[in-house]
């Protein structure tokens, strides 16, 4: 029976294509390693996340951190967690999945792992295309990854824990600028990133780990008498030496840009950053961590403390503090990750962002293992914080950057893990802005809300329902030009038939909206699909 279903699903898989496209704004892959347990899937749509926000990181609630945890921004290592232990415990797993709708004909995704001996392969290739719901506004994408990962015994006589890890990436997409002058034009855009890393966190005192990629962005129908390139190469490594109630913590990360294409001979430049903190945890309750951090990019530079403060109340309540110094170096990959429908002409090599002085504050309430909830406070100001307009009102839009950009930034998190009343995430975030002269820039809201929520209803059926929202935006620098809320009502149906067949469906835009991200793109109206997902260990 088993061997009859995933032969059908594979015929299906090939006929129809692969999964999940670049969630409008970049390439979101499912698990990298599937465990084969059932599990509340919400229905797949894009967080609205203004870019604007640095949201609080794993370093910030949780000063004792790992290596892991550490990374500037590694493009070199695989998304997987503890290799050794997931391929003894999940040797060969793989999961296939076709599906279609009144927009979506066909998408479809084929994942597939296994372990040889201390040798751990993962595969996965997806793809899909969409119909337009407006003029010209087709959408066609696919992609596939190749992962590899060795890892030493730690029982073994020659460097026990060590971990290689090999992986390759490539995914495509075909679309058109169906809101622009020349709604017909077509944009063709690659990304192709390989990498590999070496770590080692046997020993409890001493871990490292380091690696090198190359992620590379084309466009090969566009540019300046040949393709536009962006290719950069990172190399990244971090070191944490622990001793007792302290420990230290060094990571730098270094890339150099190659620019082709670009227009007005555009050059790339390459970028450093390194962070050293000092930890201290003199008891369970109370943790902090200072140093310093540098970086800098041709010409321009930057350096500044970090602090982070945990107190721990209660065994449930935690309060956190922070003072830190950051910077991001954005570059094509980035800008073309947030806003498909950009002119290359319009867009810089590349953008060094700079947050001098960025202080958080948040609460953290967890109750075992049943539910947790975050809320806080983060101030920043920022130089040559970057956002888009279409200043020549031709549907396409350019970069443009700002310094001293001030905001502050209230949020409240809650997430209720499955139980009896079921399953659900939320997230609210309010933003307000202290800008010289306008009182906002160009889509930047000043609320967004994400929710999901999932309910057993009958053995086997599960019932889903969620809401991304996403508040008024300009449109214009000056105001004139606004787009309307975005309200996008989701719901969603999992039938689990045998044991690691699913049948489901998926409901999205309840509400019919002609809702527009940016000017004159509209996003798709009401939108059914369904389809089957076959799972197997």
């Amino acid at each position: 029976m088993r061997n009859t279903i995933l032969i059908y699903l594979l015929l299906c898989a090939v006929v129809f294509a692969q999964e999940k496209k670049e969630e409008k704004q970049g390439i979101e892959l499912p698990d990298f390693v599937i465990t084969g347990m059932q599990s509340v899937n919400m229905p797949e749509m894009s967080k609205i996340r203004p870019k604007v926000i640095s949201t609080l990181s794993k370093e910030f609630f949780n000063p004792e951190f790992s290596p892991e945890e550490l990374t500037l921004g590694s493009i070199s290592e695989p998304d997987i967690k503890h290799a050794e232990e997931e391929a003894v415990a999940n040797p060969n797993n793989g999961k296939v999945k076709v599906g279609a709708g009144f927009y979506t004909l066909p998408e479809g995704m084929l994942h597939y792992s296994k372990s040889f001996g201390n040798v751990l392969v993962s595969t996965q290739v997806w793809g899909g295309n969409e119909k337009a719901h407006v003029d010209n506004s087709g959408y066609n994408y696919s992609g596939g990854t190749v992962n590899t990962e060795f890892f030493v015994s730690n029982n073994s006589p020659i460097i026990p824990g060590l971990r290689v890890g090999l992986d390759a990436f490539y995914a495509r997409e075909d679309y058109k600028f169906y809101g622009a002058l020349i709604p017909d034009e077509i944009r063709k855009k690659e990304k192709i990133n390989f990498g590999l890393f070496l770590a080692n966190h046997k020993d409890s005192h001493i871990k490292f780990k380091s690696g090198a990629g190359m992620d590379m962005t084309r466009l090969p129908n566009e540019g300046d008498g040949e393709s536009y390139s962006d290719n950069l190469l990172n190399i990244n490594g971090n070191v944490d030496l622990s001793l007792s109630s302290f420990s230290v913590r060094s990571e730098a990360e270094y890339i150099i840009q190659n620019l082709s294409g670009a227009a007005g001979g555009k050059s790339g430049s390459n970028y450093f950053a390194a962070k050293s903190l000092l930890y201290y945890r003199p008891t369970v309750r109370f943790s902090i961590s200072a140093g310093v951090f540098f970086s800098g990019t041709s010409g321009n530079s930057m350096i500044g403390p970090v602090v982070n403060l945990k107190l721990k109340l209660t065994d449930e309540l935690s309060i956190m503090g922070a003072y830190s110094t950051e910077s991001n170096f954005y570059t094509s990959k980035d800008f073309l990750g947030t806003n498909r429908f950009i002119d290359i002409n319009g867009m810089p090599a590349n953008i060094f962002e700079r947050k001098p002085g960025s202080v958080k504050l948040a609460a953290s309430y967890a109750y075992n293992k049943y539910f947790e909830i975050i809320s806080g406070l983060e101030v920043s100001n920022i130089d040559n914080h970057h956002y888009f307009m279409d200043g020549d009102n031709n549907g396409k839009f350019e970069i443009a950057s700002i310094d001293d950009y001030k905001f502050s930034h209230l949020f409240f998190q809650t997430n209720f893990h499955l139980g009896p009343f079921g399953i659900f995430y939320g997230e609210v975030n309010y933003f307000m802005y202290n800008l010289d002269g306008v009182d906002r820039l160009p889509y930047e809201p000043d609320m967004t809300f994400y929710g999901r929520y999932g309910y057993e209803f009958l053995p086997g059926f599960t019932g889903e329902l969620g809401l991304n929202f996403r508040g008024e935006v300009w449109a214009n620098e000056a105001g004139t030009k606004t787009l309307d809320p975005v309200v996008n009502v989701l719901a969603g149906i999992k039938y689990n038939y045998l044991s690691g067949l699913t049948f489901y469906a998926s409901l999205e835009n309840l509400l019919g909206r002609k809702d527009e991200n940016w000017y004159k793109y509209q996003e798709k109206p009401f939108d059914i699909s369904a389809g089957i997902e076959y799972r197997w260990k």
